[in-house]
C-alpha cells in the first residue's frame, strides 16, 4: 500500500465530512444571497410588508383641502364682486375673466374638487365668449350656471 491510500484508508470519513460541509457552506451561500433573511430591513418595511410611500398622511391631505377652499373662495368672490360692477359686455370684463382664469388654472387641485375645478374653468371660458361676442344669451345660460356652481359648492362665496 502506498503512502496516498493509507491516508485515504484512515481518513476517509474526515474527507466525506469535508465535502459535505463544503457544499452545505455553498449552498447556504446561494440561499443567503437569494433571500433577504439576513440583509438589512429597506426603511419603511415592518414585517415584509412595505409602507407606501406615496400615500398622504390625512392630516397633510385635509390641510391641502382647507388651503385650496381658501384660496378658490377667496378668488370666486372677488371675480364675481368685480364682474358685477360691469353692465355690458367691455375690455375690463374680459381682462378680468383671463386674469381670474390664470388664478385658478395655478391652484393645485385636491381630488375631491376637480370636477368642481374644470366646472368652474369651462363656466369662466364661456362667460369669455359671451362677453367676446356681446352674445347676451349666453351670457343668460352662463349666469345660470353660476348660479348652479354656487349652489351646489355654497362655500364658494362665503
Amino acid at each position: 500500500m502506498s503512502h496516498s491510500e493509507i491516508f485515504v484508508k484512515n481518513h476517509w470519513k474526515q474527507m466525506i465530512f469535508l465535502g459535505i460541509v463544503v457544499v452545505l457552506l455553498f449552498s447556504f451561500n446561494i440561499i443567503i444571497e437569494d433571500t433577504d433573511l439576513f440583509k438589512p430591513k429597506k426603511e419603511g418595511q415592518v414585517l415584509g410588508t412595505a409602507i407606501q410611500v406615496n400615500e398622504v398622511a390625512p392630516v397633510e391631505q385635509v390641510a391641502k383641502v382647507i388651503n385650496y377652499q381658501k384660496q378658490i373662495n377667496n378668488i370666486i368672490s372677488s371675480y364675481l364682486i368685480e364682474r358685477s360692477e360691469f353692465e355690458k359686455p367691455h375690455q375690463d370684463w374680459l381682462f378680468l375673466n383671463k386674469t381670474t382664469k390664470y388664478k385658478i388654472l395655478n391652484l393645485s387641485v385636491p381630488n375631491e374638487y376637480r370636477e368642481m375645478h374644470v366646472a368652474i374653468v369651462a363656466n369662466i371660458d364661456s362667460e369669455y365668449e359671451s362677453v367676446n361676442e356681446s352674445d347676451f344669451k349666453r351670457l343668460t345660460k352662463v349666469n345660470n350656471r353660476w348660479e348652479e356652481i354656487l349652489d351646489q359648492f355654497f362655500w364658494l362665496t362665503n
